[in-house]
């Protein structure tokens, strides 16, 4: 797979150029390439990807490529909306399109919620169960 080094620093690099370019431009391919890099490091890498925040960066990955799916499908909509020339020829699946957007949306920010509050009770169970006493009240 990796011959040495330099090989997982070059993937490193693309997968950073790819993380600017999702933030630039949110679309899934490039989200979809992230997690393809990713996965390629942590093949190479299992001992150091094996932290608490590993499955964290794989699920926030996971959600940005839906958002960028919204994303893609409502800049598309307002493209076609500002480019027609007539209001009535947008047609009659607007409202189920409307409601579908929506609906993904508040699905993607649902799971984002559950995804904070996945990671603060796992980092409160993590403190409590090392046994320091600090954290035990």
């Amino acid at each position: 797979m990796f011959r040495n080094g330099r090989d997982v620093g070059t993937v490193c690099k693309y997968c950073l150029c790819m993380c600017v370019l999702g933030l630039l431009l949110p679309h899934p391919v490039f989200f979809i390439v992230i997690y393809i890099c990713y996965n390629s490091i942590r093949r190479v890498l299992p001992e150091f990807m094996s932290l608490q925040w590993d499955a964290l960066l794989v699920e926030v990955n996971a959600i940005s490529i839906f958002l960028s799916l919204w994303y893609v499908v409502c800049f598309t909509k307002i493209h076609a909306a500002t480019t027609s020339s007539s209001g009535s020829g947008s047609g009659s699946g607007n409202g189920l399109t409307d409601k579908l957007v929506s609906l993904s949306l508040s699905m993607c920010f649902l799971s984002l919620r559950l995804l904070l509050f996945r990671l603060m009770v796992g980092s409160g169970v993590v403190k409590l169960a090392s046994g320091d006493t600090c954290w035990q009240g």
